[in-house]
């Protein structure tokens, strides 16, 4: 017997190894454990190797698990997230999206992906050569992917069929999982699915009688959970009523191989009635006719047997209050047939109800209404809408009387009709009491006439009936109380009667009221406004417009006060045109004054230069007498206070110009606050001031222009310094409060006095008269500063008790993190 060869025993480790791995899935252990066991598995049959795993969204691409115990755990990390939809991600992401392995070479000279994160990473962990396979599941879709990452790029080893056994086995594990978290993931919906409609299971063994019930079945039935369940105890637990009758269902439902759905009664211990639905199914062999399993749901219903009791107890009560109620009520289906009528209807028409209903109201309904009731009561039917109409209706003594029909929908959760509820109310009385309403409408046009409103009574397509005061509107003649249309229409300006003829046909044919002011021309040629309004009337049968009654109102008078008032509107206008254009003028001249503060600052500056420059040279000869240079000294102190002063002058200029220019960068406030006030020192040693420093802010980083921001904090300390006389007090702090730094400067010195504070940043503001003369300068600082900060958008505020009573400016910024 011969001994196996090295191939062959090399041959027979692998297979135990990919055994091993089949091993691990069969058993269910992690994935996470089985993938980096097969990257083992790899590495094991080469030298210089690393393998790695990726697993794959197969929706969406994206990398959600990186595995590969020997690969750099920063390398691994970096797959986590990655789109393998986008080749230029890598080979992995190449060999998925071509669904073939991928060879790269050498990685350093590759030019596919120069520049991505993956090449990078490489380099970075000495990877010099890499293979990828792409894994894909049973149906083809890309689950994962498979590297082997070389140390060295010398060597041309490659590994095909330890890739392609590789993703076979990776396939097998992943999906194993796939499909082991879906069967979890169904579980836990059904057993969620149980829980939220608060179901109860259970399951029957008939070949030994044992009925096991979940712990919510018992509570439904009031049993204790330790309870032993069999089929008697199920039936001892049923009321006795109903017991009989669950038994032969149950029964009947096992033989004949259907559906059990029971509704009935359960008996609690404590005497406690409950209502119950089941519903169950038994389950049969092959080879049997015998049923070996009934399973099944119970579900509690007493909440809905209740509301359906109450539902049956309202109907009675409505009945009972329909009968107590003097109108005639009734209620119809979805489709108009009357189900019910109270009492009242057969003592108004002295027969049966059971005849009311067999006749139907189509049998007392006066013949002259009755299509018209049937058309309208058949569209609210169709369309939903309310009913409501007015006919005559006859009573048992055989009369007819004039009644109104009303009918609401009752509607359901779905915008649809579940009944129709609707009443019969005698108004006959009520239109007689209408006739003797028109009757008395002869007093009323005497009252609107001492009111001066002319009243007209159109009697359509027939005559215009109209008062003397209306005549005298229209300039007809005093003796004609009546007259055709055209007669009216004839007596209207031109011009107006189309308008009026329309406002006509609109208030008939919609049903609104007429309104309508237009001219009207007398025999004598004189012109008058008037404002018309009236109503319509329709004939309650055929629902076409009858009569129109309306008054007429003068309103000359009116219209000349609005030709008064647009007259003034434009004259208005034109003063308001000549407003603007003196501000567009000033505007103007203020951007003149901008122009020409610009030119004569530069001008100003430009000889300056020289004469600074002049006496710094002069300065440096060492033979210079003491007084000479003193001298020098003051003219060069002088030549800098009027290049500031041009400065300002041109910062102003900016400012106003909106061409101020900031170079934004994350700064430190407190380094620009304590530049400025180190430029500040020799003056405040001069004055011999005492600076108090409390920089208590945690961060005092902003976005901000360096030299501007500290331009501010120079001008404010400056100001305290100039404005606090000797040995007097500066305090400078900071703070942070919602996401903001602010700086104080404070000082004892002359303060602010309230008329002044109003305009402290006006530019050549100089506060009280008689400051130019004691401290100088031209009142630009604070205005400059103000708005250096507005363009931070930040801000500058000032405070101050009073005269001798010092001041705080206080500087606010947000803070960057």
């Amino acid at each position: 017997m011969s001994m196996p060869s090295d191939n062959q025993t090399s041959h027979l480790q692998g297979l135990r190894r990919q055994a091993d791995i089949l091993e691990r899935i069969a058993r269910g252990i992690p994935l996470p454990e089985t993938l980096e066991r097969l990257a083992l598995m790899i590495e094991s049959e080469g030298g210089e190797i690393r393998c790695g795993i990726c697993v794959v969204d197969p929706n969406h691409g994206i990398v959600t698990g990186s595995f590969g115990p020997n690969l750099p755990t920063s390398f691994s990390r970096s797959l986590l997230g990655v789109d393998l939809k986008e080749s230029a991600a890598g080979p992995c992401a190449s060999a998925a999206c071509k669904r073939e392995t991928i060879t790269v070479e050498n990685i350093a000279a590759d030019t596919r992906w120069i520049g991505t994160p993956w090449r990078d990473n490489c380099l970075e962990h000495g990877f010099q050569r890499c293979q990828s396979s792409p894994i894909m599941d049973s149906t083809g879709r890309i689950i994962g992917t498979f590297a082997v990452y070389f140390r060295r790029s010398d060597g041309r080893r490659s590994y095909p069929e330890l890739s392609e056994t590789a993703a076979h086995l990776a396939s097998i594990a992943i999906e194993r999982d796939r499909d082991e978290a879906a069967l979890r993931d169904s579980k836990e919906r059904l057993q969620l699915a149980v829980e939220g409609a608060d179901l109860g299971t259970w399951d029957w063994n008939l070949r030994n009688d044992k009925l096991h019930w979940s712990d919510r079945c018992k509570r439904m039935f009031g049993i204790p959970s330790e309870t032993k369940m069999t089929y008697q105890r199920f039936l001892a637990a049923v009321h006795p009523d109903d017991r009989e009758h669950v038994d032969r269902v149950t029964q009947d439902s096992l033989r004949n191989r259907t559906t059990c759905s029971l509704e009935f009664r359960c008996v609690w211990p404590d005497h406690t009635v409950r209502w119950i639905a089941i519903i169950g199914k038994g389950s049969y062999s092959r080879d049997s006719a015998s049923p070996l399993f009934m399973r099944g749901v119970t579900i509690d219903i007493t909440e809905r047997k209740q509301a359906q009791m109450l539902a049956a107890e309202s109907v009675q009560r409505f009945r009972f209050l329909g009968d107590a109620l003097p109108e005639k009520i009734f209620t119809a289906t979805p489709d108009g047939e009357i189900d019910y009528l109270n009492d009242r209807w057969s003592a108004y028409t002295g027969v049966s109800l059971q005849e009311v209903l067999r006749l139907g109201w189509r049998g007392f309904v006066h013949p002259d209404d009755l299509e018209e009731k049937v058309n309208r009561w058949s569209h609210a039917i169709r369309t939903g809408a309310p009913f409501e109409f007015e006919h005559r209706f006859r009573r048992a003594d055989g009369a007819y009387r004039w009644h109104l029909s009303r009918a609401q929908p009752m509607r359901r959760s779905d915008g649809t009709v579940s009944m129709w509820v609707g009443s019969n109310t005698d108004v006959d009385d009520l239109k007689r009491a209408q006739f003797d309403l028109r009757e008395s409408e002869g007093r009323g046009r005497l009252a609107m006439e001492a009111a001066g409103l002319g009243f007209w009574d159109w009697d359509i397509g027939k005559t215009v009936k109209w008062s003397p005061e209306h005549n005298r509107m229209l300039g007809i003649p005093p003796e004609i109380q009546e007259g055709s249309f055209e007669l009216f229409i004839n007596h209207i300006h031109p011009e107006d009667r189309d308008i009026v003829m329309r406002a006509l046909e609109r208030a008939k044919e919609q049903r609104m009221d007429f309104e309508a002011e237009f001219r009207s021309t007398g025999n004598d040629g004189s012109i008058r406004w008037l404002s018309g309004h009236g109503r319509a009337y329709y004939d309650e049968q055929t629902g076409r417009p009858v009569r129109m009654i309306g008054v007429m109102r003068d309103i000359t008078e009116r219209k000349k006060s609005e030709v008064r008032l647009r007259a003034n509107q434009e004259e208005l206008r034109a003063a308001l045109a000549a407003a603007e254009l003196a501000r567009e003028q000033a505007e103007a001249a203020a951007h003149a004054k901008d122009q020409f503060l610009a030119v004569l600052s530069h001008e100003l500056r430009t000889p300056l230069t020289p004469v600074l420059m002049a006496v710094s040279a002069i300065g440096v000869q060492k033979s210079l007498p003491a007084d000479v240079r003193e001298a020098l000294n003051m003219i060069q102190r002088n030549i800098k206070i009027e290049a500031r002063l041009i400065e300002d002058l041109l910062d102003l200029t900016r400012i106003t110009r909106n061409k101020v220019q900031l170079y934004l960068e994350p700064v430190d406030l407190h380094v620009a606050l304590e530049q400025a006030m180190e430029t500040c020192r020799s003056d405040i040693e001069t004055k011999k001031q005492r600076v108090h420093s409390n920089l208590a802010a945690q961060n005092s980083r902003v976005n901000g222009d360096f030299a501007r921001l500290q331009q501010v904090f120079w001008n404010l300390v400056k100001n305290a310094v100039k404005f606090t006389g000797e040995g007097g007090e500066i305090f400078i702090q900071s703070y942070n409060k919602d996401s903001q730094i602010f700086v104080a400067v404070s000082d004892t010195g002359v303060g602010i006095v309230p008329e002044v504070m109003s305009r402290i940043f006006n530019p050549f503001e100089q506060g009280e008269p008689g400051s130019v003369r004691q401290f100088g300068g031209l009142g630009l600082g604070l205005a400059i500063s103000k708005a250096t900060m507005e363009a931070h958008h930040g801000t500058l505020t000032a405070r101050s008790k009073g005269r001798n009573q010092g001041a705080t400016f206080t500087v606010g910024l947000a803070i960057v993190r």
